[in-house]
């Protein structure tokens, strides 16, 4: 809001947005492009196969124009005329971007009208097409100007998210003084996950800078003019190569997960780490040739890669692997102890683009005494809550009303933006532990944090497993021979059966039974049909979804899902979610020669 204020100027008629360009489609029936919602349904196709690649940019709009702008440099990237504004439209919760806006433009010379989709997070799309369409109707004419009294009605607007709460978010709980190796092996999984997904994203971040670059080039080539074309301004910024600190961030991504691969080496297959290690160096190739030579990988020292990640390479990689990685110099084939003592190594934190934290792992085990002195303590702790136990049984007796929850429903989608909030999805209930201020502390499916109240409603239902999909998209999911870690279409398997597993939780009365309208990997097409009308599906979802059988609709992934069922996607892999969770503890033994997804 403290930004609105500073970016709307009621008095000069000039407003600036900070809005991620999406995508721009040229409107052509015959490519089945005429409308919006055409462009909508096929921006769903591109994000549900991960091809979508935003781009931050400052929308301004003024009395007779709108540009986009450089958010880095404020150059001008494009400008469109007012007049050559055809149509403006915002597009509210159609899929996993909530807030479009829309804009049809044809300038003179164009033979076909560009639709431009943005979404935009810190101001609201209905607000700024409030905006543009008012700065439309006065550019037609009339004695009364619009839009001074429509910017100083965003500026009075409360449609923007509040600020990040001042108080930290709730600290998870203690970690206990020993973690067995199935906890150690789970957690370098996990980092190993998000070091991959960070890489994948750098790498695709150099091949559209390498398809603008094209693009922009072939332009070039068969331009007659030397004027700017339209869209050139945005294919300029898309060919803008990353920062120095960005590919050092991806090199040093690089040797975290070496590091990760020489501890997982004896823990994972299909695939196994020697795999993973051919899978890391094609990119690595790539990164350390848009670089320009080797001399910036060189002079990454830190993390300094372990004695047994050192080993592993030297026994898993090819010679021509092996060539690469011997040319990145002393920082990637030595261990520390190869360095003089006196050696001063920066400090070097492992971060991630989305702000997920690695867990904390407490290595070493307890002396004797120490494990004797443990033991006691546990003891009598046990005897502490036992006996609390048996006093809460009795005052529940007396007074239930004392221990009643109160719920609260999301209205719409929230994605958290750093570690005090809470990502919560359109329709989830979650427990209100604090309703004092403007943010919420609430106890979702995704653990505590904070949600801002203006998208929360509150309710008496009191089911808060139905979470409509998990926060992160790259999870260790159980299967039957052990949980495997899925990245991207590479899936890493684990040792052990009953790491990580998801229990569902039965209800109090109800023991631990599954619910009485359910499907295996067994049910039939008709079980199936049953299943989702019994859950509340739309008719379009069944009649789609209704021809599977059981095993075929847990095979399905969330990406899947949505596309199938744009409307419901999201919901159904919740739903299927839970069902194969409850099999995992109803069913531990028939469920074992299952493969899902």
């Amino acid at each position: 809001k403290h930004y609105t204020r500073n970016s709307i100027n009621s008095l000069t008629d000039t407003s600036q947005y900070h809005v991620e360009h999406l995508t721009t489609f040229v409107l052509d029936r015959k490519d089945g492009m005429i409308t919006v919602d055409d462009g909508i349904r096929r921006l769903r196709l591109l994000d549900a196969k991960g091809k979508v690649w935003t781009q931050e940019i400052l929308l301004q709009v003024e009395e007779k124009s709108i540009s986009l702008i450089d958010q880095e440099t404020k150059n001008e990237l494009e400008n469109f005329p007012i007049g050559s504004i055809q149509h403006c439209q915002a597009v509210m919760n159609a899929c996993s971007y909530d807030s479009i806006l829309a804009l049809v433009c044809k300038e003179s010379g164009q033979t076909k009208p560009d639709l431009h989709l943005f979404q935009c997070d810190d101001i609201k799309a209905n607000l700024i097409h409030a905006d543009v369409e008012s700065a439309m109707m006065d550019a037609k004419g009339g004695k009364v100007k619009k839009r001074p009294e429509t910017l100083k009605m965003i500026l009075k607007s409360d449609g923007v998210i509040p600020p990040p709460p001042p108080a930290p978010a709730p600290e998870p709980p203690e970690a206990s003084n020993q973690v067995d190796i199935k906890s150690r092996v789970a957690a370098w999984s996990q980092i190993l996950n998000h070091i991959l997904d960070d890489i994948e994203f750098f790498v695709t971040k150099l091949q559209k800078a390498a398809e603008a670059l094209n693009e922009l080039s072939n332009r070039k080539k068969t331009k007659k003019s030397k004027k700017k074309g339209p869209g050139e301004g945005v294919l300029t910024l898309r060919s803008r190569p990353p920062s120095e600190d960005e590919f050092i961030d991806c090199l040093q991504k690089f040797k975290h997960a070496f590091n990760q691969l020489g501890k997982l080496k004896d823990h994972i297959q299909n695939p196994s780490a020697v795999d993973l290690v051919h899978f890391l160096f094609a990119p690595l190739r790539m990164v350390v040739q848009a670089s320009g030579s080797v001399d910036l990988a060189r002079s990454v020292l830190v993390p300094l890669l372990t004695r047994e990640a050192i080993d592993f390479l030297h026994a898993s990689g090819t010679a021509e692997e092996r060539h690469l990685w011997v040319a990145l110099g002393d920082g990637w084939t030595k261990c520390r102890l190869e360095w003089p003592k006196d050696f001063y190594f920066p400090p070097c934190v492992l971060t991630f683009r989305d702000g997920w934290e690695p867990p904390v792992l407490l290595e070493g085990t307890l002396g004797r005494d120490q494990e004797l002195n443990h033991l006691y303590c546990i003891c009598v702790l046990s005897l502490f809550l036992f006996i609390m136990l048996l006093c809460s049984c009795f005052l529940n007796t007396f007074d239930v009303d004392s221990q009643t929850k109160v719920f609260a429903k999301s209205k719409y989608d929230f994605v958290a933006r750093n570690s005090t909030e809470l990502s919560v999805l359109k329709d989830e209930v979650v427990e209100v532990l604090d309703d004092r201020k403007q943010w919420w502390k609430v106890n979702g499916a995704g653990g505590c944090g904070y949600v801002p109240n203006n998208i929360l409603e509150m309710t008496k239902a009191v089911d808060i497993s139905s979470r409509g999909e998990p926060i992160y998209s790259h999870t260790i999911q159980v299967r039957g021979e052990g949980p495997q870690l899925v990245h991207s279409g590479v899936q890493f398997h684990e040792t052990g059966s009953d790491l990580l597993k998801k229990f569902q939780v039965p209800s109090r009365g109800g023991g631990g039974s599954l619910p009485s309208v359910s499907i295996t990997y067994d049910s039939s097409p008709d079980d199936v049909r049953g299943w989702l009308e019994a859950k509340g599906f739309s008719p379009v979802t069944i009649t789609s979804l209704g021809v599977l059988t059981g095993a075929q609709l847990f095979s399905l992934n969330k990406d899947e899902l949505k596309t199938v069922c744009p409307d419901d996607g999201a919901r159904v892999y919740s739903q299927v979610t839970v069902q194969k969770a409850a099999l995992e503890v109803e069913l531990p033994d028939t469920s074992s020669s299952k493969q899902t997804k």
